[in-house]
């Protein structure tokens, strides 16, 4: 079976997903969930809700779990190990220079996704994430990547 029979054939089974999600895609952010006939045919007027307060929720959901994953300020995680084995197995001095070293990469890290466009990418998902329930997040070799969800 090749890969296009395989998705006609799951068409059904995935669809009441879909719906939902452009209906509440329909109800929030338009863009966020549009059908293939839209990608095809190029610019189009997008209908706009009557109100602002579903974008603006989840905008301000967004943000907030991208706060809570990637926070601007610190880090957001720590390297360590584990106490009780450091202090049998390595002395003070090499303690010292294993945490130096640590919080080198942490800053590498950090300093890398700062760099990078990878906070865009994972904002984007999350926003897809709170009106579609659903994200695709490819990690290339040079960044991360948002596949887009497309309604059939």
């Amino acid at each position: 079976m090749s890969a296009k029979q395989r998705y006609d054939k799951l068409t059904s089974d995935r669809s009441q997903f879909l719906d939902v999600a452009k209906e509440a895609s329909r109800l929030t952010l338009p863009y966020l969930v549009r059908g293939e006939d839209e990608y095809s045919t190029g610019a189009r007027v997008l209908k706009s809700p009557w109100q602002s307060v579903g974008a603006k929720a989840v905008v301000t959901l967004a943000s907030k779990l991208m706060l809570a994953l990637l926070p601007t300020q610190g880090s957001w995680f720590k390297l360590q190990l584990d106490e009780a084995s450091v202090k049998e197995n390595f002395p003070p001095e090499v303690r010292s220079e294993l945490d130096l070293s640590f919080s080198k990469i942490e800053r590498m890290v950090n300093e890398s996704i700062a760099a990078s466009s990878d906070r865009v990418v994972v904002h984007q998902a999350l926003k897809h994430l709170v009106v579609a329930g659903n994200a695709l997040v490819f990690m290339a070799k040079d960044g991360l990547k948002y596949i887009q969800l497309i309604v059939m």
